[in-house]
C-alpha cells in the first residue's frame, strides 16, 4: 500500500550508472535493459545505500528515512562539491525518492 513519506539526508556522488555496475561485478548489461540506470532501479530498488539521480550514481547518508503520514515538499541543494542535500515529503505511490530529487533539481536550475 502507498502512503505518504518524508526523507532526509545527503547524496555524495558515487560515479555514473554504468561505471557503478562495473564496479559491481555488472560488466554486460542484461538484454532486458535499455541502459544501465534502468538495470539499477529495476534490479537494486531495494538498495538503500544508493540512489540513481539522472544517470549519476549517489550514496545515501539519511537522517530521516521513510517517515510517514505527512504531506508533500521537496527541498533539495545541489552542492558545489556534486553532493546534494534534500529533504522531502512525497506519496511513494506517485513517484520515487530520485524521481523527486530529480524533479527539485530541475526545478532548481530552471529558476
Amino acid at each position: 500500500m502507498s502512503s505518504s513519506e518524508r526523507n532526509l539526508g545527503k547524496l555524495t556522488p558515487i560515479g555514473n550508472s554504468e561505471e557503478y555496475c562495473k564496479s559491481i561485478g555488472v560488466t554486460e548489461l542484461p538484454a532486458s535493459y535499455g541502459n544501465f540506470r534502468e538495470y539499477i532501479i529495476e534490479e537494486l530498488w531495494d538498495n538503500d545505500g544508493i540512489l540513481v539521480i539522472n544517470d549519476t550514481v549517489y550514496s545515501v547518508e539519511w537522517k530521516v528515512k521513510r517517515e510517514k503520514d505527512v504531506h508533500y515538499f521537496a527541498d533539495v541543494e545541489e552542492n558545489e562539491d556534486g553532493t546534494i542535500n534534500f529533504h522531502t515529503l512525497h506519496w511513494d505511490g506517485g513517484s520515487s525518492l530520485s524521481e523527486v530529487i530529480e524533479s527539485g533539481l530541475k526545478q532548481n536550475r530552471e529558476g
